[in-house]
């Protein structure tokens, strides 16, 4: 779980103690935040006057946007999905990805925030982020895994196979309510996304590795495989009952050489309120390289060894932002890079090439009122731009005062995508009699009967021009 240091103030009796700051123990994210304490001073013998309750002293909370995209593990973005935040001090908003799975929600308090995806078909996504200054400053990624669904009856059981040959077997019965421990039966459906952990993108979509609960002398979890099971009675949440258990296998001939001989491997489950991993027991490692667990409980389980290497605790929690945040480009962070199922941070400041986790752009500018390629000015570069151009009748393009103009962008935002101007040209306009051939027909002035009307002809004297009304 994230840490929250918080002052507590301690309204001091006159001429007593001094306040003093004080840290709070780690509280779960759904239990809220610390309290707020303020010793007031009571009525004193003899006195019965009630004394004036100070007002309380009331912290300023900054706030600031919050901004990603969604896709699945393939790759494919996530159009219409609900995201929905909330805090423990009663925030609780929602929004839905748009054109390439993006989202934004505006004015997000600072703090700590749940942040929800829960789309059909995939495995949720429950992420805990402290929101601040930096996290407004940057586009997040999410990654979707699909799910593998299997159909039974509650008081029968069975078992689900998924990718990877990854399953689980549930028992006949002894099913709850996930909220209330309510009993059910009828109908159970399991939801079951298996995480290889050789596959790149499917380690960043699992929950963060890098969190683990209690704190231990290792940063991080090398995971061997991992599941993500979820069950459902009718529309019911379901969960395990009292005393009964399930079964995780895991194909672990991929990370063969990861065990070392190893007949065991622990089992770590992901606890979604504080966003963390807690070991559980652990599971056997058969002659033909299966990982065999029993579990109590249902949520992402883990096959994992513990490693301490430079993705630790701290460094992960304050990863320094990448990229840029000019025009349409968004930062992302520093994060720990994937290798098989290995994790590594990189910082950015040398080693191995660092991975930008989530940043956007730059791209190539096109005229759509958006600096595309981030150097701090909008439709400056795109295809086209200041190419001669002309709107007026062809036939007086170059002829007299008419000139051509350049290309550009009418881009005074994205509903004007596209729209392109002629900027600076001179089109066919009113004739004068001044020796210029402003209506572009190419006749001359002293002959052109626009110059000065019907009843009076244009002169020209010694290179002074003016009308004479005819008589």
């Amino acid at each position: 779980m994230i840490r929250i240091r918080t002052a507590l103030l301690l309204a001091a009796l006159a001429s007593l103690v001094a306040c003093q700051p004080a840290e709070e123990e780690p509280t779960p994210f759904l239990g809220g935040g610390g309290d707020n304490l303020n010793n007031t001073p009571g009525p004193r013998p003899g006195n019965n006057e009630t004394p004036e309750e100070p007002e309380p002293s009331v912290e300023p909370v900054g706030q600031g946007d919050l901004r990603g995209y969604v896709a699945t593990t393939d790759g494919r973005a996530m159009l219409g999905l609900e995201i929905r935040v909330t805090s423990a001090e009663g925030y609780d908003e929602s929004t839905v990805t748009v054109d390439g799975g993006h989202f934004e929600l505006l004015d997000v308090p600072f703090g700590e925030i749940l942040i929800e995806i829960v789309p059909e078909d995939f495995a949720p996504v429950r992420r805990l982020l402290k929101h601040n200054e930096d996290s407004s400053a940057t586009f997040f990624e999410f990654l979707l895994r699909r799910v593998t669904t299997g159909f039974f009856d509650s008081e029968v059981g069975g078992t689900v196979t998924g990718d990877g040959g990854a399953s689980v077997t549930v028992p006949a019965g002894g099913y709850v309510h996930r909220d209330t421990g309510e009993a059910l039966t009828g109908a159970l459906v399991v939801r079951l996304a298996y995480f290889d952990p050789t596959e790149e993108e499917h380690i960043r979509a699992a929950p963060p590795l890098y969190r683990l609960l209690p704190e231990v002398d290792a940063s991080r979890l090398v995971s061997l495989g991992m599941v993500d099971v979820e069950l459902f009675i009718g529309d019911q949440p379901a969960q395990l009952g009292e005393d009964r258990t399930a079964t995780i296998n895991l194909d672990l001939t991929k990370v063969d050489g990861l065990l070392g001989g190893a007949n065991a491997v622990p089992a770590w489950y992901y606890d979604t309120e504080r966003g963390a991993w807690i070991q559980e027991g652990q599971g056997v490692v058969t002659r033909d390289k299966r990982w065999i667990a029993e579990v109590a409980h249902f949520t992402a389980w883990n096959a994992d060894y513990t490693n301490n290497d430079s993705c630790d605790d701290e460094e992960v929690l304050n990863m320094r932002q990448c990229g840029s945040n000019v025009g349409a480009c968004r930062p992302g962070l520093y994060r720990c890079l994937t290798s098989g199922n290995r994790l590594t941070l990189f910082d950015g400041q040398g080693g191995e090439a660092s991975l930008c986790d989530g940043s956007v752009g730059p791209g190539a500018e096109t005229c759509n009122g958006v600096d595309d390629d981030c150097d701090g000015s909008r439709d400056d570069s795109f295809p086209g731009k200041n190419d001669p151009c002309y709107t007026g009748p062809e036939e007086t393009r170059g002829v007299g005062a008419c000139r051509d103009g350049q290309t550009g962008c009418l881009g005074a935002g994205p509903a004007l995508s596209g729209m392109l101007t002629c900027e600076a040209q001179t089109l066919p306009g009113t004739e004068a009699c001044d020796g210029v051939d402003s209506d572009c027909d190419g006749v001359q002035d002293e002959v052109d009967a626009n110059a000065c009307g019907p009843n009076a002809d244009c002169f020209n004297t010694d290179g002074v021009y003016g009308c004479v009304v005819r008589e």
